[in-house]
C-alpha cells in the first residue's frame, strides 16, 4: 500500500484527518508543532520515512533507518489541566503497545511480552522496541496543544546493524520475521489511538496509570536514577496518581522522580548503591 492512500482507508473520524507523508523530515514533532502553530486541528498526523533530526527525550537524537521504522507525530487539543500531561505519554505507550499485539499480520505469532519502562520506552527483554516523545503548550494551565511523537523499530533487522545497536534494540521483523507493510500498520495504528484516546478522555483519564502498571518493567525491581544530575538508587513503588514514578531509597524515605529518568534496574537485593 502507498502512503498516499492511508487517509483514505482511514476508518477514523479524526486522527489522521489529515495525514501527511514526507520522504524526509528534520523531525515530525517539529514540524506538527509548527501546523499548530497555524491553527492545525486535532488528529493532524504528520509521518515519514526519514528523520534528519529525530529527536527523543532530553534532546537525545532518535536515529532510524530510512523507509524501515514508524516515525510519526499525531496532534492532540485535549484542553485538559496541564498536571495530566504525564498521562498522556502513559497513554500513548498502552496504545501503542495494544497496537502491534493487535494488529491482524500478527494474529497466528505468539505474542512477545512487551512491557514499559519510565516513563516512555517499549521493551522486549532488556531491549528497546519504541520510543515516544511528547511536547506541549499550555495555555491558562491548560494544554492547549499535544504533539505525540512515535519512534517504532519495525523492518530494521537488528542483527544487520552494528553489535552495540543490536544488544540495545529490537524491531518487529525480530520478533516475527518476514517485512511488515508500514502504511497498513499505520492505519491500524491510528485506529486503535482514536478509539483509546476518546475512551480514556471520557473517563477523565483516570485508569491510564493502572493501565500502564500492568505492563510495567520495574515492578520488584532496585532501581538506579539518574535526576537532576545526581544519582540516586531505591526500590521501585509504583506510581503517583498523576504518573510520576516512585521509589524508596534503602534509609526508607519514599521519593518521586520528576525530571529524571530510570537508567538501570535490577531484581532486588541484586543492586548495590
Amino acid at each position: 500500500m502507498h502512503y498516499s492512500e492511508i487517509e483514505h482507508r482511514l476508518c477514523t473520524s479524526v486522527f489522521g484527518h489529515p495525514f501527511i507523508y514526507k520522504k524526509e523530515l528534520a523531525s515530525t514533532n517539529g514540524m506538527l508543532l509548527d501546523l499548530a502553530g497555524n491553527g492545525a486541528k486535532e488528529g493532524t498526523v504528520v509521518a515519514t520515512a526519514y528523520q534528519t533530526a529525530g529527536r527523543g527525550t532530553r534532546g537525545n537524537k532518535w536515529i532510524a533507518p530510512a523507509g524501515k521504522n514508524m516515525s510519526l507525530s499525531l496532534l492532540c487539543r485535549p484542553g485538559v489541566p496541564a498536571v495530566n500531561g504525564l498521562k498522556f505519554t502513559l497513554m500513548a505507550a498502552v496504545v501503542l503497545r495494544r497496537a502491534i499485539l493487535t494488529f491482524p499480520d500478527f494474529k497466528n505469532y505468539t505474542k512477545p511480552e512487551i512491557l514499559f519502562k519510565w516513563p516512555n520506552d517499549l521493551l522486549v527483554g532488556r531491549k528497546k522496541l519504541a520510543g515516544i516523545l511528547l511536547e506541549s503548550t499550555v495555555r491558562e494551565n491548560r494544554l492547549d496543544v499535544l504533539v505525540a511523537g512515535f519512534g517504532l523499530n519495525i523492518n530494521s533487522n537488528s542483527k544487520k546493524l552494528s553489535a552495540k545497536v543490536e544488544r540495545e534494540v529490537v524491531s518487529l521483523v525480530d520478533l516475527f520475521g518476514g517485512t511488515i507493510d508500514i502504511p497498513s500498520f499505520y492505519i491500524h495504528f491510528l485506529q486503535v489511538f482514536e478509539s483509546a484516546y476518546f475512551y480514556y478522555m471520557a473517563q477523565n483519564l483516570k485508569n491510564v496509570v493502572a493501565d500502564w502498571e500492568t505492563y510495567s518493567a520495574l515492578q520488584n525491581r532496585f532501581l538506579k536514577i539518574s535526576d537532576g544530575g545526581e544519582m540516586h538508587g531505591g526500590y521501585y513503588c509504583g506510581l503517583d496518581s498523576d504518573g510520576f514514578l516512585c521509589y524508596r531509597t534503602k534509609l526508607g524515605t519514599l521519593k518521586k522522580v520528576i525530571g529524571g529518568r530510570v537508567i538501570e534496574w535490577r531484581d532486588i537485593n541484586a543492586f548495590s548503591d
